[in-house]
């Protein structure tokens, strides 16, 4: 028979751990705010914030707003990236138990390189959510509408999108039928998409900021259709000075102010 023997030290250590544990995580910082546009003051949709020393990070919301919890106390430098903008780097010094509240303003910046060949012997497979489509808003613009620029119209020349007629701005995605896609915008439902008999979507291209298709397997969190989700967002508008756009058509005349 064999005897073990368990010091009682390494029973009170056992019971020291969670209570330690727990106070590591009350005594953590975080950090939380906004990013955006230097310029306009519009908030950027999921651009990266990190912490360079830890490189652990998120990306911005739909509202353009990140936090990063569990930060140990001390200096570190905080990195802000965004496709077209200037990189942001700031120093920080947190404090035990900190919350800190820091907006993030990044600069549009157009940098020229030339051009890079990347290749590589194994095919990497590269991995991307399935059935998930964006559309910029100035894609809506650029291409050819009838008498004038529509959302839905633009969005029916994308693969798996069938419209309903030659008249109607109805969708039928990956088969199925309009009633059964969810259209949403700025995470409101919008049960009649359309007007003028279906002829134009009611959705001004001039205040659009980013539209995002689900084709198929989208989130739990937009059940209550079978088929797919459109989910619109519109543009805060320029929080530094005013700005105008008239736009003018044979059916239509619109004026952003």
């Amino acid at each position: 028979m064999k005897l073990r023997i368990i010091s009682p030290f390494l029973i009170l250590f056992l019971e020291f751990l969670p209570v330690h544990s727990a106070l590591a995580q009350i005594g953590s910082a975080s950090v939380h705010g906004f990013v955006k546009d230097a310029k306009s003051g519009e908030t950027l949709i999921r651009a990266n914030v990190f912490i360079n020393e830890t490189l652990s990070g998120t990306a911005t919301n739909n509202s353009g707003y990140y936090t990063i919890a569990n930060i140990e106390p001390g200096r570190f430098t905080l990195v802000a990236s965004y496709i077209g903008y200037e990189r942001f780097k700031k120093e920080l010094a947190f404090a035990p138990g900190q919350e800190l509240r820091l907006d993030i303003e990044l600069r549009p910046s157009v940098i020229e390189t030339e051009e890079v060949i990347i290749e590589s012997e194994m095919l990497l497979e590269e991995e991307r959510p399935v059935g998930v489509l964006n559309v910029q808003p100035r894609l809506v613009r650029e291409l050819p509408a009838v008498l004038e620029a529509d959302l839905f119209r633009s969005i029916q020349l994308l693969p798996g999108i069938k419209a309903a007629s030659d008249f109607s701005t109805g969708l039928y995605i990956r088969g199925g039928s309009p009633d059964q896609t969810l259209t949403l915008i700025d995470q409101t439902t919008v049960y009649n998409p359309s007007h003028f008999f279906g002829f134009f979507s009611t959705f001004n291209p001039d205040a659009i900021k980013d539209v995002r298709i689900y084709k198929g397997g989208y989130p739990a969190e937009y059940g209550g259709r079978l088929g797919s989700v459109i989910d619109i967002y519109n543009r805060d508008g320029n929080r530094k000075e005013f700005q105008g756009r008239i736009s003018m058509g044979l059916l239509a005349s619109r004026i952003n102010v």
